[in-house]
This record gives C-alpha cells, sequence and structure tokens, in this order.
C-alpha cells in the first residue's frame, strides 16, 4: 500500500503539470484559431492528462477501499464520527467527491471536444472543461498547509 501511496503522490504533479499545458495550449489554439483535431500536440496533451487522471483514480480508489482513510476509516468509527472530525471526513468524503466530480467533467470536455469540428468551440471546450477540473482539483489535495493537515503524508 505504501508503494501506491507514494505513486499517487508523485502522479500528481504530472497531472497538475499536464493540466496546465493543456489549458495553456487550449488558450493558445482558440486565440490562433487551431482546430483541436488538427493539432496533435494539444489532442495529445489533453489525451495524456486524461488517461494520468484515470490512472489516478484507479489507485484512489484501491487507497480508498483498502488504505485506513477511506472505508476503514468509515467501518471503525462510523459514519458521525468521520463527519465530526474534519481530516477524516476530507478523505473519506470530499477528497473523493472533488477528485470525482473533476475527473468526469475532465472527460467529458475531451470527449466532447474531439467530435467538434468548430476549432473556437473545441478549444474553448477543452480550456474550460480542464480549467474547472484543474480548480477543483487544487481544491480536493490534502496540501500540507490546510489547517489540519501538518505533518500528515499522504493517505496513510
Amino acid at each position: 500500500m505504501e508503494i501506491l501511496n507514494h505513486l499517487h503522490s508523485i502522479l500528481r504533479w504530472g497531472i497538475l503539470f499536464i493540466l496546465i499545458v493543456s489549458i495553456i495550449k487550449a488558450r493558445s489554439n482558440k486565440i490562433n484559431n487551431i482546430a483541436f483535431a488538427d493539432t496533435e500536440g494539444i489532442k495529445k496533451i489533453a489525451l495524456i492528462g486524461m488517461m494520468l487522471l484515470h490512472t489516478q483514480l484507479v489507485i484512489g480508489i484501491i487507497q480508498y477501499v483498502f488504505g485506513a482513510r477511506g472505508m476503514h476509516a468509515i467501518k471503525t468509527l462510523g459514519m458521525k464520527e468521520v463527519m465530526g472530525d474534519s481530516v477524516n471526513r476530507f478523505y473519506a468524503v470530499e477528497h473523493l467527491t472533488g477528485m470525482l466530480i473533476a475527473i468526469i467533467i475532465i472527460t467529458i470536455g475531451y470527449s466532447t471536444a474531439k467530435r467538434m469540428t468548430d476549432a473556437a468551440k473545441s478549444n474553448k471546450r477543452i480550456f474550460i472543461t480542464y480549467l474547472i477540473g484543474l480548480i477543483l482539483i487544487i481544491a480536493s489535495i490534502p496540501w500540507p498547509f490546510r489547517p489540519g493537515f501538518a505533518g500528515i503524508a499522504g493517505w496513510f
């Protein structure tokens, strides 16, 4: 489980980087009226971002089901106790919910953008959905500077 924890933590930086590059490239393409499908760069970068997110999701679900902070905390402490403690609530509910919503938004954005024929609309779709997803992801990461998270190293 420790390997998955480290992989989950390291993969986050790659995802943040790829999402930022995708957002910048989509905005640039929109300004220059370059179609999403015509530029292999943005299409590949956005696809890599989505694939990394789905890989991160699988790792996160494994951690949630088998790790100490997800289902185990709910079974052991009970939902009332988990919801009463900000750190336990974050890991058992908020982190999972925020990340799932972000991944769904990004996946829908990519899936619809790749089928669009209008250059401005396809790039705008990537720009908006990836930006919303990035904001949700940043808000859902257990940063060490968050209240109650100082000294907590990841999930376990």
